[in-house]
């Protein structure tokens, strides 16, 4: 096993380790080939470059509405499902 030593966390790969140590220390070596922005991961690269290609992936099964990322439709399909987790004061 091996042990982030900033925060305690483990890995079965010392890579997987060095990958997630990054976090810490605000190293971000991946560019958007677009705009300046940088990232940790080529994934998150490759997630960003979705808003500059307009491509919307992830599609509601209720109104068809398109999302560039997975999560916000997630978020998205909660106000057809009527799953409210958050009550206003």
């Amino acid at each position: 096993m091996y042990t982030c030593q900033t925060c305690g966390s483990q890995f079965n790969k010392h890579y997987s380790m060095v990958k997630h140590q990054i976090i810490h220390t605000g190293e971000r070596p991946f560019v958007c080939e677009v705009c300046p922005m940088r990232f940790i991961s080529p994934y998150h690269v490759k997630r960003h470059m979705l808003t500059h290609t307009g491509e919307k992936p992830y599609k509601c099964t209720y109104c068809d509405r398109g999302f560039a990322q997975s999560n916000v439709l997630v978020k998205h399909m909660k106000t057809h499902i009527g799953d409210h987790p958050y009550q206003c004061d």
